[in-house]
């Protein structure tokens, strides 16, 4: 590096040492909680503590009786058992996943009362930029599947076997 560069460089790095702390300042949130923003608070923290717990306990029966429902749907499957019984046995699962999601609504609405506007827009933000990014869960594929976007194993086929098309012969 010449000389000018290294004053660029020296001035360059003068600034940022400058500003970091009033960076740091800009990125307390309104509850208080100091560094990056989102940081949750010790009250903050404990709350969602407190409320994940309720939630799980409130959660369990209904996770139990879905469970319970989709085995014994699977029974009714495996004995050809008639239409009017599965679909009796659907209307209950149905039943049961609703409840689920408004008992997940009610602690949602729960969670944002505790955390301030701009907490709850970044969580938003953040999830939102996890959504379909690979290796969210082990072994899912881009589109959610084990694989791959239809759920199989990589390079496997998916859909009916097309004979002499030219395209798909394996010879």
């Amino acid at each position: 590096m010449n000389g000018t560069t290294m004053r660029r460089f020296g001035i360059a790095l003068a600034a940022v040492l400058l500003m970091a702390p009033l960076a740091l300042a800009a990125t307390t949130d309104p509850a208080g909680a100091p560094g990056r923003p989102g940081k949750l608070t010790a009250e903050q923290k404990e709350k969602l503590k407190s409320l994940r717990e309720e939630q799980k306990k409130a959660m369990q029966p209904l996770r139990r009786a879905l469970k319970t429902q989709v085995d014994e749907l699977r029974v009714l499957l495996d004995k050809d058992a008639s239409d009017s019984a599965l679909n009796a046995k659907l209307e209950e699962i149905r039943k049961t996943r609703t409840a689920i999601r408004e008992l997940e609504e009610k602690f949602m609405a729960q969670t944002a009362s505790i955390l301030p506007a701009r907490q709850r827009a970044e969580q938003v933000v953040r999830m939102a930029d996890r959504m379909g990014k690979p290796g969210r869960k082990p072994g899912m594929g881009k589109r959610g599947g084990p694989g791959g976007p239809m759920g199989g194993r990589p390079g496997e086929r998916h859909g009916p076997e097309r004979e002499g098309d030219g395209e798909h012969d394996e010879d």
